[in-house]
């Protein structure tokens, strides 16, 4: 499945040994992957994120 492979490569090579994911990182992850392809017909947790508040 390229959904999982492709998360292994952005996600979890980057991380160490101890780690931890919060629901919403993997979520807009997912919704960013199904988007850059052109699918529109994703789950209800996706459509559903918060916009993201900008931490400036």
């Amino acid at each position: 499945m390229q959904l999982r492979e492709d998360f292994c490569d952005d996600i979890l090579s980057q991380l160490c040994d101890q780690w931890r994911l919060r629901r919403g990182v993997l979520l807009r992850w997912s919704l960013a992957w199904n988007l850059q392809r052109g699918i529109n017909e994703v789950p209800a947790a996706l459509r559903e994120l918060p916009p993201l508040q900008s931490q400036t």
